[in-house]
């Protein structure tokens, strides 16, 4: 597996429980092929365990990369769009335990809250990477760039870019940028979704992003790939190494 990319774990509830009962089962084994880890907080119904759930994971799997995201409605999520800017709460009191993740993603166009987290994130050594999505398409490569020049202008640490593909080689685009821009930051993620879209998952890492998600148990958003498929993939890398050969395999994994 390339060593600077990280095959990202989406955890919720039903996951995390099973963690804790069963520390060494399948889904254990599963998530132990992720180098880092997403939070989702709010998959998690209840609010009040959020704070602790850094550290619950972190008993379990010490030394993964953490990323803690309260995804709104409108970028895919459940937390509700009218509550967006009461989010600076909820990140304090996460932001107050022992334990907190290592990351935490905003989206675009909720920047208007980048100095009051990013405030709360530095005095714990807490990094901010700001996020896009869109899932009509793949957007014109200015509007990519949007997403650099905004995340430079705060002082963000990366970006993450995630767009619907419709048609095979929507994707291009996203290569070309993750190759300008991904050594600008420490952080970086670029790839499609939908059923064409899945390549790009693998493809770019190759290409210099760093972060890739996909599913511990079932997928969240149209075109995620399994984790166990992903390291699949990648340790294979050598034989693997264009968006063809990735379609051709995950066809034939798909049979």
């Amino acid at each position: 597996m390339i060593s600077q990319g990280h095959i990202v774990g989406l955890l919720n509830p039903e996951i995390l429980l099973e963690l804790e009962q069963n520390p060494s089962g399948e889904i254990a084994q599963i998530t132990s092929l992720c180098s880092a880890l997403e939070i989702r907080y709010d998959w998690f119904e209840n609010e009040t365990e959020w704070p602790s759930l850094s550290s619950r994971i972190r008993s379990i799997f010490p030394d993964k990369l953490q990323i803690g995201t309260i995804r709104l409605v409108r970028d895919g999520g459940l937390f509700d769009n009218s509550s967006a800017t009461m989010r600076l709460k909820n990140w304090g009191q996460i932001l107050t335990e022992e334990q907190t993740p290592d990351l935490l993603d905003l989206e675009q166009d909720c920047l208007f809250d980048f100095e009051a987290l990013n405030a709360l994130a530095s005095a714990r050594d807490v990094k901010i990477f700001i996020s896009q999505h869109n899932f009509l398409r793949i957007p014109p490569y200015p509007v990519l760039t949007t997403l650099v020049e905004d995340a430079k202008r705060v002082g963000a640490s990366g970006v993450k870019i995630a767009a619907m593909s419709n048609a095979e080689g929507d994707s291009d685009p996203l290569y070309d940028f993750i190759q300008e821009f991904s050594k600008d930051f420490p952080y970086f993620s670029a790839f499609a979704m939908g059923n064409t879209g899945k390549p790009s998952r693998i493809l770019s890492l190759l290409k210099g992003a760093n972060l890739s998600y996909g599913s511990i148990l079932e997928s969240s958003v149209p075109g995620q790939l399994s984790v166990r498929l992903m390291h699949e993939i990648l340790t294979k890398i050598t034989e693997i190494n264009d968006e063809t050969a990735i379609r051709q395999f995950l066809n034939q994994s798909l049979l």
